[in-house]
């Protein structure tokens, strides 16, 4: 059985420059998805990251795919939140979730350090582009 990761590792090896993803933001490549991918699995692996569900506070772009993937190496599950939704329904759902860590990006760091403050369980809040700043 073939992992959605591998399917990127092979993309990226096979068209590194080729774009993958567009976004309103940017261009990705096949190359920069999956390197952000294994920096964003390497962190959460090497920083000892609890084991558990990771919650994606970011909007619909391409840096969320390098993100999940990113979780998927790190052998760890994830959840795409709908950001825009109320925050009593995002509160239930992470009620349910339990997730172990948010991961945002550097435009929705604030709201989601304040709503991870407002869980019942505080929650860490990891940013995307610290993550992959990291050699």
């Amino acid at each position: 059985m073939r992992l959605v990761t591998d399917y990127l590792a092979a993309a990226a090896n096979k068209w590194p420059s080729k774009i993958a993803v567009v976004d309103e933001a940017r261009e990705m490549s096949y190359g920069e998805l999956w390197e952000d991918a294994e920096k964003i699995g390497a962190y959460l692996v090497g920083m000892s990251v609890p084991m558990g569900p990771v919650a994606l506070w970011m909007g619909r772009e391409g840096r969320s795919i390098a993100a999940s993937q990113g979780v998927a190496l790190s052998g760890r599950s994830y959840a795409p939140l709908d950001i825009s939704m109320p925050k009593k329904r995002l509160r239930r759902v992470c009620s349910l979730l339990s997730p172990a860590v948010f991961i945002t990006d550097a435009g929705h760091e604030m709201e989601t350090r304040e709503f991870s403050d407002s869980l019942e369980q505080e929650v860490p809040v990891l940013v995307y582009e610290e993550m992959v700043s990291l050699p």
